[in-house]
């Protein structure tokens, strides 16, 4: 059997023989026979048995406690209404006391993005042992997805990650994931956060469950704290190629693309287009888009 080695900083590689090594990149062949001598990444390792094993993902997460959910789906309603932007907020988990803390960071928003820097925070007094589990993050009035940039944002991003869409409503749409090592797994909703129930005949949509109004008004104190994180930092563009109230249809066939049979054949009315990016109304709500996948009817 050749040696396998784990790459650490000022690791000096062995300039002769046949061994592996394991870095942060991947996995890496040294390979010296006395004929041909190569260092090269690899993907298998022919002289070993493949595993016969299924992976899997899955959340051991108590669920997000109920408080926790009505002061962000608050905070939401209240961005959109003062931004009509998106916002977003990061789950801190404490191991020892099965505790969960909401962080809200610096961000800049716009109606299709939020911008903020992740971080640690075992620094700030109270939060020594917290660590960062994951986000929740709005769609602000159009319909909750993982978008390229959320699936982008969670390959090194281990944990729970929420969407809430339509939040200008009381019945609004959650997409859930669980995310270990880029590898994601769709997770219902109701099994990761607490205080929410379905909403008969809409699949993906929810609504809080019903709480005392004190209670209610206890639970959201303090919210404003929370809004003075938030800037618009993104203007609406006036050379956008459409307009609101446009009409629009797929440029193109998107056959591999089973995005076209969700949202429905077209024509669709535009509501906002900003950045290269148009949102549409769809069958199953607002939905946005990059605008080179339409063409004005």
């Amino acid at each position: 059997m050749f040696p396998v080695y784990l790459y650490e900083e000022d690791f000096e590689l062995p300039e002769n023989g046949t061994y592996f090594l394991v870095a942060g990149n991947g996995l890496w062949l040294h390979k010296d026979t006395g004929i041909v001598k190569a260092f090269v990444p690899v993907q298998n390792i022919s002289i070993l048995k493949d595993l016969d094993s299924d992976s899997f993902v899955q959340c051991t997460l108590p669920k997000i406690p109920a408080k926790h959910i009505l002061r962000i789906k608050t905070f939401f309603k209240n961005v959109v209404q003062e931004h009509r932007s998106e916002a977003s907020t990061s789950l801190y988990y404490n191991k020892e006391t099965n505790e969960f803390k909401i962080h809200v960071p610096q961000q800049r928003v716009s109606h299709t993005s939020v911008n903020y820097k992740r971080q640690a925070l075992t620094h700030v007094e109270g939060m020594e042992n917290f660590l960062c589990v994951g986000t929740i993050h709005s769609h602000c009035d159009f319909g909750a997805f993982h978008s390229s940039t959320d699936i982008g944002d969670e390959e090194d991003f281990d944990g729970l990650h929420c969407t809430f869409g339509h939040n200008n409503l009381t019945e609004f749409s959650i997409s859930a994931t669980v995310a270990v090592n880029g590898n994601r797994l769709i997770v219902d909703p109701m099994d990761v956060l607490e205080g929410i129930e379905s909403v008969p005949g809409q699949e993906g949509h929810y609504r809080l469950t019903e709480l005392a109004p004190e209670l209610e008004a206890e639970w959201i104190a303090g919210i404003e704290d929370w809004m003075s994180k938030v800037s618009s930092g993104i203007k609406w563009k006036d050379d956008a190629i459409f307009q609101k109230g446009d009409k629009v249809d797929w440029a193109g066939e998107m056959a591999t693309v089973d995005v076209r049979s969700i949202c429905g054949e077209g024509p669709f009315e535009v509501d906002s287009s900003s950045g290269g990016v148009v949102t549409i109304v769809t069958k199953i709500g607002l939905a946005r888009f990059s605008e080179k996948l339409f063409k004005r009817v």
